[in-house]
């Protein structure tokens, strides 16, 4: 499935923020990759749902601490594309 250019850099800072402080380096928090992706939270939130509608991302919906997590073709997604960052 092809990623637009904001999905692209969203989905790095999704799957770099999983691993960075998720219980299992599968969740993540939006706000933590604001300043990162250099978007408005409003923009950001955009694209989490259009990675979410793709199946990139599982959204909790404020259920729990996280936001949300990273699902395995997020992870390989990620290591395909990792030299090109």
């Amino acid at each position: 499935m092809e990623l637009t250019e904001k999905e692209q850099r969203v989905l790095k800072a999704l799957v770099e923020n999983a691993h960075l402080i998720g219980d299992s380096q599968k969740e993540f928090i939006i706000e933590d990759i604001i300043n990162s992706v250099g978007m408005s939270f409003s923009s950001v939130k955009g694209v989490v749902s259009s990675l979410n509608k793709k199946r990139y991302i599982d959204c909790f919906n404020g259920e729990c601490y996280f936001d949300g997590m990273i699902r395995e073709n997020a992870e390989e997604w990620y290591k395909q594309n990792e030299k090109n960052f």
